[in-house]
């Protein structure tokens, strides 16, 4: 079905399948709960009972349409680099205009601010330092060549857009009422930035050389960036006990207090199953063989299937595994009897190979 374009170019349809493809619902859901958590945490740090409201509802809506205004600014800020890294981007297929975008994030940037506006002054401000702060990024990005060259100076330049999502929520609550006015709330921001971090780091983290993509490892070292990751949910821990206090309650309240401490094991089991596999990417390897498919897709190598992606894949009918080609992690696609076989018939050998564990 075509989609009704305006005078402009601009077309509803397109930017309707850029958010289906590009703003997953889980990122949604992300911010869902990034509000949600936020509020309860910091209200509880700051000694009172949370009780979310007609407000807690306006701010979540208010987030996740920002998320995907920053997805947006991604999109076009990030062309140069997609352009060779990732081809099959909508902007550089031109699935999607750049006016598409531009019209979809005036709408986005109206909506965020009229709904923030209705809660408080505060509210409004903090929201337009968000939307600025995007729109600052797009302009270094083009006219600063080291934001682009350094990934870390890119994540330095870049990630504050993250605490200013978090002032955002802060601030709001606490001129609606969530949350008591008090500093020791502000300490919050401390668990989501480390929490933030750890899946920055650990999705950016590759054994594998990449040369010209955005990975840590490649300018840290391979140590140092994994190493990160463990250490900025080790902090994120911290500073989440230091606010709850689990040891100040009894029964199965002490149980979800001490559940951060338990979901640190996840972090650091991945950077110990990296450490000691020759995995690629922690803490899952994507498959680039052409002999494997997205079950999603149907495609090798989908733009919208990024390593760290819990992908499925499946073996292409009739097609031959590559020995030396990356595999599905706890499967060989060449470890049937027959294949063991014809292998060894090709290389002359009398005696098949042990069959790879998995």
């Amino acid at each position: 079905m075509k989609g009704t374009t305006t005078a402009t170019g601009v077309s509803a349809a397109r930017i309707a399948r850029f958010t289906a493809v590009m703003y997953k619902p889980h990122y949604a859901l992300y911010g869902v709960l990034w509000v949600l958590a936020l509020e309860g945490l910091a209200a509880h740090a700051a000694g009172a009972q949370w009780r979310p409201g007609a407000a807690t509802a306006v701010r979540v809506a208010v987030v996740a349409i920002v998320l995907l205004y920053l997805r947006m600014v991604d999109e076009q800020k990030d062309l140069a680099y997609d352009r060779v890294h990732n081809p099959d981007r909508p902007l550089v297929t031109g699935a999607v205009t750049a006016a598409d975008l531009r019209a979809a994030m005036a709408v986005i940037a109206a909506a965020a601010l009229a709904a923030s506006a209705a809660l408080s002054v505060g509210s409004a401000l903090a929201i337009a330092a968000v939307l600025a702060y995007g729109l600052l990024l797009w302009v270094l990005e083009a006219r600063w060549p080291p934001m682009g060259a350094s990934v870390t100076l890119n994540l330095v330049v870049t990630y504050p857009v993250q605490l200013l999502v978090t002032g955002y929520v802060l601030v709001s609550a606490m001129d609606t009422g969530q949350v008591p006015a008090s500093g020791r709330a502000w300490w919050a921001a401390v668990v989501f930035a480390g929490a933030f971090l750890q899946f920055e780091f650990a999705r950016k983290t590759s054994r594998a050389p990449h040369p010209g993509e955005a990975y840590y490892s490649s300018e840290l070292g391979v140590r140092a960036s994994a190493a990160l990751g463990p250490l900025c949910a080790t902090v994120a821990v911290f500073a989440a006990v230091a606010l709850i206090r689990p040891w100040e309650h009894t029964g199965g309240d002490a149980l979800l207090a001490w559940a951060p401490v338990a979901l640190c094991a996840l972090p650091a089991a991945g950077a110990a199953r990296f450490a000691r596999s020759r995995r690629p990417s922690i803490p899952w390897c994507r498959p680039c063989c052409s002999c494997w498919r997205c079950t999603r897709c149907s495609s090798p190598s989908p733009w919208w299937c990024r390593p760290g992606d819990r992908v499925r894949f499946r073996r292409t009918r009739g097609a031959r595994a590559r020995r030396a080609g990356p595999t599905v992690p706890g499967r060989s696609p060449s470890s049937t009897v027959a294949g063991r076989r014809r292998r060894a018939a090709d290389r002359g050998s009398s005696t098949a190979p042990r069959s790879p564990a998995g």
